[in-house]
């Protein structure tokens, strides 16, 4: 006896992904574990700064390069919700 069709369990998921998401899904939480801690290696950088202030001197270029970073940072951060619209 050769069986066609094998009904799917009523508990067994149709797709992986939820509807009208993608990949959004999987890459949105490893994207915010990589950002974050380069957030954090920024903040702890400038509050090392900040704690050798007497022993260091400061460079404007330095100083540019660390809060460029940080806006870059954010920014790609918030644009990855844009990706979310898109289909895969």
């Amino acid at each position: 006896m050769v069986v066609d069709h094998v009904p799917a369990s009523p508990c067994a998921p149709t797709s992986r992904h939820l509807p009208g998401f993608g990949i959004f899904v999987d890459a949105s939480p490893l994207y915010a574990v990589t950002s974050g801690l380069g957030l954090t290696l920024l903040v702890s950088s400038v509050a090392k700064m900040i704690e050798a202030r007497n022993r260091t001197r400061r460079y404007w270029v330095h100083t540019c390069w660390l809060a460029f970073l940080f806006v870059v940072n954010v920014t790609s951060w918030l644009s990855l919700w844009a990706v979310k619209a898109h289909p895969t």
